[in-house]
């Protein structure tokens, strides 16, 4: 073959690696320029060897067997794929298209070699991409999937992962060739707001998000479900969601026994609450009705002795008027714990007692307080009216202990349906985690109480300017006999500002 003139010049100039080899004895009788750069080998290198021995993955008669179906006739073409070795020992892939040209004079074979490295890297990149991406999807704690929704609001789900059959109670398959069969299992409670999610996602082309419960049939149990997803805008009016559905029983459970747990330990508290203050209450009356009487009938009999004692021994007299000033100091004593455990002006109405509470407090502590009310006749039950007592009486506590002020308001605002208690000082605040700390117990001690009769409290407090504590209470309308709930239902814990 005439390897001089102008095919000679096409296959010099061309980019693919071009070798004319004799089909009989295998020997390179040419080969182009871009093939020697290739492989880093010369002509007069290349017409020593054979081409097992670039490509030597074959030996001499895995070649032979190759080229069978070409030098049969029974092909006029073959593709071989193998890799070429460089002179270097770097290796690439290669696919050898091999045509047979044969003449009276000569039999040759025409390879042409294309170096498929980029596509093979691109094909083992997107393998080993494929492969993490299938790892990491079953290894995640949920499902997997992406979801066409279709302008007649029909869905089909276009990819499932293989864990859907242990989350969902569905295999793969089946959702694929019936889509309804998952929005079937949802309990009709449910239904709306999973499809009414799904519809804002749609349109508004926001996050969707969703918790509910399925019904699966072959465990025979209801799940809880949270479903997160993206969505996507395709031609037409199609939308895909790619997301994530998790099994949240669990997490659903632990929070509905956290639930009791709380509402129990809230009722227990508020038990001994009441076993406390109906406790207190006997002592203070055994204190005032039992000890207080014998103090003074022993007064009395005192009072009667010193009458006639003797005048000659006035050293008689003396301690008998000793003992009788102990006894007036037992009685005030007496008179004091039992005020402290239960006022008796409590029985006169809630704001009665708070006036002397707060008389009491400007004697004790020597800070101005001032009282205010819209009402001075407030019906209150008797686990409400203690309740109030206490609560004021452990911030004007706060107040003398804690906060250095000069001064303190408290206020009382009745309406028909809520009592309003504001308590306030130009003391030194409260820094932000006052309620974290340990052993502080008076706010959370308010906190309490106010929950057990359905109130919320509200702290307002900056560090050097004071310190507002609002306790709003809802009150029973005696004619439905029910409380109301409170108007704002975000205070319902204690805040701590």
């Amino acid at each position: 073959m005439d390897t001089n003139g102008l095919l000679g010049k096409v296959i010099e100039g061309c980019f693919n690696e071009i070798f004319l080899i004799e089909a009989s004895t295998s020997t390179y009788l040419h080969v182009n320029q871009t093939a020697q750069k290739s492989l880093g080998y010369t002509f007069n290198e290349l017409q020593h060897m054979r081409p097992w021995q670039i490509a030597r993955e074959f030996t001499q008669a895995d070649w032979q067997r190759q080229l069978e179906p070409l030098l049969s006739g029974q092909q006029p073409k073959i593709d071989i794929k193998t890799y070429h070795t460089c002179k270097n020992g770097v290796r690439y892939p290669v696919i050898l298209h091999v045509l047979r040209n044969t003449s009276e004079e000569n039999d040759i074979l025409v390879v042409i070699s294309t170096d498929i490295s980029i596509q093979q890297n691109a094909i083992e990149a997107a393998s080993e991409s494929d492969a993490r991406y299938s790892g990491i999807i079953s290894n995640l704690p949920g499902v997997v999937f992406q979801m066409l929704l279709r302008p007649d609001d029909m869905t089909r789900y276009l990819f499932l992962s293989a864990n859907c059959d242990n989350t969902l109670g569905f295999t793969p398959e089946a959702l694929y060739l019936n889509s309804s069969r998952f929005t079937d299992s949802i309990l009709p409670e449910d239904q709306a707001t999973f499809h009414s999610s799904m519809r804002v996602s749609a349109q508004a082309q926001t996050p969707w998000n969703w918790e509910g419960r399925i019904w699966v049939e072959q465990w025979s149990d209801i799940k809880w479900l949270h479903l997160r997803a993206m969505p996507r805008k395709m031609s037409g009016t199609n939308t895909v969601w790619e997301g994530i559905i998790t099994d949240i029983t669990e997490r659903k459970l632990i929070s509905v026994e956290n639930h009791l747990y709380r509402q129990r330990l809230g009722e227990l508290s508020a038990h001994i609450e009441r076993i406390k203050e109906q406790e207190r209450t006997r002592i203070a009356r055994e204190i005032h009705d039992e000890m207080g009487g014998n103090l003074v009938a022993v007064k009395m009999v005192i009072h009667t002795l010193e009458n006639r004692l003797p005048e000659d021994q006035p050293w008689l007299k003396e301690k008998t008027q000793y003992m009788d000033t102990l006894i007036d100091r037992s009685i005030e004593a007496g008179h004091r714990i039992a005020r402290d455990l239960r006022p008796s002006v409590l029985d006169l109405g809630i704001i009665p007692a708070l006036e002397w509470q707060v008389k009491e407090f400007e004697k004790q502590y020597g800070i101005r307080c001032s009282f205010s009310t819209n009402k001075f006749d407030i019906a209150l039950t008797s686990e409400h009216s203690t309740a109030i007592f206490r609560m004021v009486q452990e911030a004007l506590t706060n107040i003398a202990k804690h906060a250095n002020a000069s001064y303190a308001s408290l206020a009382i605002i009745y309406t028909r349906t809520a009592m309003s208690i504001t308590i306030a000082d130009n003391g030194c605040g409260l820094m932000a985690d006052h309620g974290r700390k340990p052993n502080s117990f008076g706010l959370l001690g308010m906190s309490e109480r106010c929950k057990e009769i359905g109130g919320t409290i509200l702290v307002d407090s900056q560090p050097e300017n004071g310190c507002v504590i609002a306790i709003k209470i809802p009150l029973m309308l005696p004619e439905k006999n029910i409380i109301l709930p409170s108007e704002d239902p975000q205070n319902e814990q204690l805040s701590l500002l």
